[in-house]
């Protein structure tokens, strides 16, 4: 049992969950309440539907699809005078909220197929957890097991400073992975950046222009893209915080989306030749389920 509270709006359905909730349950619950903002003449059939349904959608939805890691690949044409970097291979993990219904399975599903796509860079942008650091480390043991020839990058999340952003980047760094927070490496042929949560505290993307090497960048929230227009060395920013929804109900836009994370919600953006990937992620918030939405190992490959 898990405590949930929060909010479905859309321009179809406005429901919201104020107890403590099972996915199952839950799940008929959300379909119950959608047959009931239906017009009466159809809303008896459509519920008896909508729960038939539901027992089966839900089940899926708790039991399968939230564990069904999906690999999806993402190719991103370089500039001319950054050909040197054609075959770079990206892999993008986000929003485990290992507190959350920690399932270390999945993540070692994940870790898994990862380090099958032999990446050269492994970018980690946020939500380790929801708000209890002590299941930090238990994640970073397995998150140990990546392997990337150019290492292991990652960035805190808005929820990450509600765990506490010191604890949470000790136990990923006393395990092998580098938390950037509005830092910037430079190695010979390229540059890795990683700002802070644009919800939590003050990102500093003007860092960009100190170097002029093609940048990647990690930053947890996808609307934050708006924020480095005009940056012509900056190559890729990836990001996670949105889930891709969660829950999709097909042919609606995603119920629920966060703050700094409506307008790209998941895959991939370009804007004056930068780029931008939004993975769904591989954990869930709330509630343990994904519908229309499994979680996601993003693998951006850069072509020139």
């Amino acid at each position: 049992m898990q405590n949930a509270f929060f909010t479905i709006n859309s321009p179809v359905i406005r429901i919201r969950f104020t107890k403590s909730v099972d996915s199952l349950p839950m799940f008929l619950e959300l379909f119950t309440k959608i047959a009931d903002q239906l017009p009466t003449g159809r809303r008896q059939w459509l519920k008896r539907s909508l729960l038939g349904s539901g027992l089966a959608v839900g089940g899926y939805a708790t039991l399968l699809e939230r564990r069904l890691v999906k690999v999806e690949n993402y190719s991103v044409p370089l500039q001319p005078q950054f050909k040197h970097l054609d075959g770079l291979k990206i892999a993008i993990l986000s929003d485990f909220h290992f507190d959350d219904f920690g399932d270390e399975s999945l993540v070692r599903t994940a870790v898994e197929k990862t380090n099958e796509l032999a990446p050269d860079i492994i970018l980690l942008p946020g939500d380790f957890t929801t708000d209890d650091w002590t299941r930090v480390e238990p994640l970073a043991e397995i998150l140990a097991d990546l392997r990337a020839s150019h290492g292991i990058f990652a960035t805190l999340g808005n929820h990450d400073f509600d765990s506490g952003p010191k604890k949470v980047t000790t136990e990923l760094e006393k395990h092998g992975i580098r938390v950037l927070r509005n830092d910037l490496i430079e190695y010979n042929d390229f540059a890795i950046a990683g700002f802070e949560s644009v919800s939590r505290l003050r990102p500093q993307p003007q860092i960009l222009s100190k170097t002029d090497l093609p940048v990647i960048l990690g930053w947890h929230e996808p609307d934050a893209f708006d924020l480095v227009k005009n940056q012509p060395n900056l190559v890729l920013q990836a990001s996670g915080h949105t889930h891709g929804g969660q829950i999709r109900i097909p042919g609606l836009s995603p119920l629920f989306l966060p703050t700094h994370g409506s307008k790209y919600v998941e895959g991939l953006f370009e804007r004056e030749k930068s780029h931008l990937v939004v993975t769904r992620g591989i954990g869930a918030l709330g509630i343990p389920v994904r519908f229309a939405c499994p979680p996601e190992i993003g693998l951006a490959t850069l072509k020139a």
